[in-house]
């Protein structure tokens, strides 16, 4: 039935006369009254479903020639056995329900008797969304959430409201799923606080709990374990508070998915149990099956085949025995995974199965839109590459990839992307797909065709920049759309689109501090998060608004991974090219693309082979310089320079084979961008040892200059900002540096031999520190004095120092978060977005694990009580900036956090987002004294290159430092590199 008849029946019934109902006995009606309470309070008070089917159907047998009553009995026989899992039966009692409640709403038109009939389609819904029938789930909820809206039916709304959420979780669009539970909890909420009734009360009380769940369950499913697990312990407290035993079963299997996520199979394994013993007692075999199928999983992951099997063979059972078609294919899939774990790709017996198996899965999984039609595609290719089926698994893995993307663009919130996309089972597919790329590149040059080998290393370089760096590109859009959208929309939409981004962002920071809170208050936490929901609903719908009309400032804000053709025609320049390292599990992926070449290597360097190489090449030239007497400093470094060049010479012959020197010497870049993963992130290329046939070594500087990229697509995105900079605003009138140098720090105890310039880095720097700032007890928490005139040096190499004090520079008290935010300020003259420049000269904080309130942070003066001196990373993309490069000299600020597919989030990309081309950073706690001469040499070479060439001016000075007869260690120079871009202009 339509919508529209739906309507047309709504109010055509509200036109008809109500009939009186033929009376019969009164003692008739007290044995039926009897048999529905009863059943009703076995069912809700006891959750014993036999006992409430018992009653219900002997009170249908009873009524049977009453159709009142008879569609009460048929209703209540529908939830029962919806709540037991078996849909195919409550669908027949519901469609009975509806024929009966539908005929007496025809003759009567009482609004009871609509109500009835609503409430018949609504249960309808809920069986066809469990039993995979979307479109006629999809149609009954919006039909029915229409009526019960124009009859101000609250309670029925939210009712509704809940289960599209349920229905839009299960189809993975979790953006609709979370707005349709936080709205129905809204209501429900208010009912609650509003009720006189205590079992009414109670039944609102019921339904929170049942939303909390749902929240927890949606936040899970996009990676953000935190708010999940507040959820879902606030849903658990309430069910135990309300003695409901199946709600309880249902949140600690919950509980136990959110332990799962967190790899903690222990306590997740502990709460399936839990739930797998009170499913029991209830005799709700559904809920046993999603259980059994959750400890299948965790057996999985911990390798235990046979246990998995057997915890998924008894999940299949129950749904062969009671239908769940969105239970069931998802078991299937599991089912086919673990076929294919146990063959170990050579039982072929096993590996067919598995591959019928993944193929049931699928066609099932495929008929209902379940969001794990990407694991079966993905493990039909699998064995697909196995049998040597190449186009099949081409085609099945493409598949795959765009069935995550759908899922992923489904996510407004960044943070949940980022979460969704940061698994292994999700990036598997990616390297999976990679591998055979990469093996078909091989072939099809064993083959002499060369065609067919382009096109394989275009796919893959395109696959490379789908996975990598796609958060990180996505906000520097954000970034550039926000600075420049002035420029390039009517001022209203600008107006509007800011307005939003700027309560969007208040809202998510009173969001983090709630949730830092030890004891959250749960009920403000739903409003925060119903506001969030409501602000990206607007904002989405905004976006798709300018995406029609202004569709260019759409694709800069939006930023796609770029094309190959793109790259080398429209953003290369000629004397650049870019070198790609993609880290896999067992091999290597390396791709040198300049402006007129393009080819691929794969390199049998696994991921393990590659962290040793570097560990040793730290270990030999950053760890030997630890020592307790910095005036030893030298002798230690040159004790260890002998086993520091055979490293790095070592790691160079690894990452650099023949056949790539051959290439890179063919094309012979001025600039080399690199684009590191997994353990490369915390190596220097440039101090990698090309030669040392001579006494002295040769190092990679001295041939190229070098900057480092998330991906090549982030080059595309920093230069189209730049060309429309250059287009909208004026260059000309920005001020040349801004220094902030040498802060007024709480003073230290003596030091005792440690080396100059080393930070002292709290591995747990929580919420107190920053508000405390550096009141330690016994000094044990504070940062020497930073002496030196590097602030003052570079200024005059700019010629704008003065003897009174400056406005560009800012040093000792005046070194402050407070006088940098109020450069920030949008009345300020010069305004932080002024200058060309910008350095920190500072110490920095760098804690591990990064949290959103233990952050990486610059530490600026913080005498003044009013100052807490942390400049952290949420501060810095707060900033608006148009600089060509920020220098941040303090220790280690080019590390952070390692995310899975995107790089290192840091200081680094915060500055970028703030708004500038390039950042230099440390990649090690570096040493004062060579740090601030090799910055002074950097700004020296910045002025007589007049700015342009970055990466080029970075490589003079580290050549210079190389000349210099204390600081020619790579320790000393190589630990400051340059991120983004490498030179300016055209």
């Amino acid at each position: 039935m339509t919508q529209l008849r739906i309507l047309l029946l709504f109010i055509c019934l509200l036109s008809l006369s109500p009939l009186l109902l033929a009376t019969e006995s009164q003692q008739f009606y007290i044995e039926l009254e009897q048999l529905h309470s009863e059943g009703r309070l076995a069912f809700e008070e006891a959750s014993d479903y036999p006992l409430a089917r018992q009653k219900f159907q002997k009170g249908l047998e009873l009524a049977l020639n009453n159709d009142e009553w008879s569609g009460i009995f048929h209703t209540a026989l529908g939830i029962v056995y919806q709540e037991w899992g078996k849909f195919q039966q409550a669908q027949e009692h519901f469609q009975t329900a509806l024929d009966i409640d539908f005929e007496t709403a025809n003759q009567i038109g009482t609004l009871d008797t609509i109500k009835k009939v609503i409430a018949d389609f609504n249960n309808l819904g809920v069986v066809y969304d469990n039993l995979g029938e979307r479109q006629r789930a999809l149609i009954a909820y919006q039909s029915v959430l229409e009526i019960r809206r124009q009859l101000g039916d609250q309670e029925g709304e939210s009712q509704v409201l809940t289960n599209l959420g349920v229905f839009y979780l299960n189809q993975g669009n979790y953006q609709s799923a979370l707005e349709y539970f936080s709205t129905a909890m809204t209501i429900q909420t208010r009912l609650a606080t509003q009720s006189f009734e205590p079992d009414k009360r109670k039944e609102y009380q019921r339904q929170i709990a049942e939303n909390f769940s749902n929240l927890g369950i949606s936040y899970q499913s996009l990676g953000d374990d935190l708010l999940a697990l507040k959820y879902l312990e606030q849903a658990l407290s309430l069910q135990r508070e309300l003695q409901n035993k199946s709600g309880e079963g249902t949140v600690l299997n919950n509980l136990g998915n959110v332990y799962n996520l967190r790899q903690d199979y222990q306590s997740a394994s502990c709460h399936y149990q839990a739930a797998l013993e009170i499913q029991r007692d209830l005799e709700k075999q559904q809920d046993q099956a999603i259980t059994l199928a959750n400890l299948g999983d965790i057996s999985r992951k911990q390798q235990d085949y046979d246990k998995a099997l057997e915890y998924f063979q008894q999940a299949q059972s129950i749904y062969q025995q009671k239908p769940n078609k969105r239970g069931e294919s998802a078991v299937i899939v599991n089912l086919g995974e673990i076929y294919y774990l146990k063959s170990q790709e050579q039982d072929q017996q096993l590996l067919k199965t598995a591959y019928q198996t993944f193929q049931r899965g699928y066609q099932s999984l495929q008929e209902i839109r379940g969001e794990d039609r990407w694991r079966a595609q993905s493990g039909l290719a699998n064995i697909e590459v196995l049998w040597k089926q190449f186009p099949d698994a081409i085609q099945h893995y493409q598949e795959a990839l765009d069935n995550l993307e759908e899922l992923r663009t489904g996510i407004k919130s960044d943070n949940f992307r980022q979460s969704f996309m940061a698994d292994d089972e999700k990036l598997q597919v990616y390297d999976n797909y990679m591998a055979l790329l990469s093996q078909r590149v091989q072939h099809h040059q064993k083959q002499r065709d060369s065609q067919a080998t382009t096109q394989m290393q275009r796919e893959a370089f395109e696959l490379f920049e789908r996975k990598q760096g796609r958060m990180f590109l996505e906000e520097m859009g954000k970034s550039v759309a926000g600075s420049l959208g002035r420029y390039l929309l009517p001022s209203e939409l600008w107006t509007k689109e800011a307005q939003l981004a700027k309560s969007l962002s208040q809202v998510t920071q009173q969001l983090t501090n709630e949730l830092a809170k030890g004891e959250p208050d749960i009920e403000h936490l739903h409003v925060l998060q119903t506001q969030h929901i409501e602000l990206v609903k607007q904002e989405t719908e905004l976006q798709q608004q300018i995406a029609i009309d202004h569709p260019n400032y759409s694709a800069l804000k939006y930023p796609k991974p770029v094309a190959l053709d793109t790259l080398q025609q429209q953003v290369l320049q000629k004397n650049e090219a870019i070198l790609i390292y993609h880290v896999r599990k067992k091999a290597t992926d390396v791709w040198l693309i300049g402006p007129g070449h393009f080819e691929m290597f794969s390199l049998p360097l696994t991921a393990n082979t590659l962290k040793e190489q570097v560990d040793k090449f730290r270990e030999t030239g950053v760890d030997s310089a630890k020592t307790t007497d910095s005036s030893k400093l030298s002798e230690s470094l040159k004790n260890a320079q002998k086993k520091f060049i055979n490293a790095s010479a070592t790691l160079y012959q690894t990452l650099f084979p023949p056949e790539i020197r051959q290439r890179l010497a063919s094309v012979s870049p001025q600039i080399l961008y690199i684009v590191p993963t997994e353990a490369l992130y915390q190596l220097p290329f440039e101090a990698l040892v090309t030669d040392h046939s001579e006494d002295k070594p040769h190092y990679l500087i001295q041939d190229h200059a070098v900057s480092y990229l998330s991906s090549a697509s982030l080059l595309k995105t920093l230069r189209e900002a730049r060309n429309i900079r250059l287009k909208t605003t004026s260059q000309t009138s920005r001020q040349p540096v801004l220094v902030f140098t040498n802060p007024d720090y709480p003073l230290c105890p003596e030091p005792k031999g440690e080396t100059t310039g080393e930070i002292i880095m709290p591995t747990q720097l929580r919420r107190q520190i920053y508000l405390k700032g550096m009141n330690m007890p016994d000094g044990q928490e504070c940062f020497g004095k930073l002496a030196g005139t590097e602030g003052e040096d570079i200024l005059k190499v700019f010629g704008v120092f003065e003897p009174q004090p400056s406005p560009f520079l800012q040093k000792d008290t005046e070194a402050s978060k407070t006088n940098l935010l109020k450069f920030n300020d949008n009345d300020a003259k010069p305004g932080l977005d002024d200058f060309q420049y910008i350095l920190f000269s500072t110490h920095a904080v760098v804690p591990d694990p990064v949290t959103p309130l233990n952050q990486p942070a610059l530490i600026l003066s913080h005498k003044r009580t009013t100052d807490d001196g942390f400049l952290t990373m949420t501060d810095v993309f707060g900033l608006t900036m148009n600089a060509d490069l920020v220098v941040l000299s303090a220790c280690n600020t080019g590390r952070g956090e390692a995310v899975k597919g995107e790089g290192v989030r840091g200081l680094t990309r915060a500055f970028m987002y703030a708004g500038t081309s390039a950042v230099v950073v440390t990649l090690w706690s570096v040493e004062t004294q060579s740090t601030e001469q090799l910055s002074i040499q950097l700004f020296q070479e910045l002025k007589s290159t007049k700015g342009e060439l970055l990466a080029k001016s970075l490589q003079n000075a580290k050549i210079a430092m190389l000349n210099d007869p204390i600081h020619f260690y790579p320790y000393f120079w190589a630990g400051v590199v340059i991120f983004g871009e490498g030179q300016l202009g055209n």
